[in-house]
C-alpha cells in the first residue's frame, strides 16, 4: 500500500528518509515500518528454513538528522564543546 503525501527522499544503508506533511507524519511512519517490516520479512524468511523476527525503528523529526541519536534509537547527550584556551 502507499502513503498519500508521503515521499521517500533518502535511503543510506539501514536508513529511509521519508518527507511529508507533518500533518501526515504518524501515517507515514506507521506506512514506512510495515514496508520495511514486509521487505525484510521476504529477505530474511523466504524459505521455510528459518523464522528470524524482524523489528524496526522509526522516528518522527522535523529535519533529517535533528538530534543525536545511536544506533540503539536512544538520544546520545553531549557535552558542548569548550572554546579554545579554556
Amino acid at each position: 500500500d502507499e502513503c498519500p503525501g508521503a515521499v521517500p527522499i533518502l535511503v543510506c544503508h539501514d536508513e529511509v528518509v521519508v518527507e511529508c506533511d507533518a500533518e501526515r507524519a504518524v501515517d507515514a511512519k506507521a506506512w514506512l515500518e510495515e514496508a520495511m517490516i514486509e521487505g525484510m520479512d521476504t529477505v530474511m524468511n523466504g524459505t521455510d528454513d528459518v523464522d528470524v523476527s524482524v523489528e524496526v525503528e522509526a522516528r518522527i523529526d522535523r529535519r533529517w538528522g535533528e538530534g543525536n541519536w545511536s544506533t540503539s534509537g536512544r538520544r546520545v547527550l553531549r557535552e558542548p564543546e569548550a572554546p579554545d584556551g579554556e
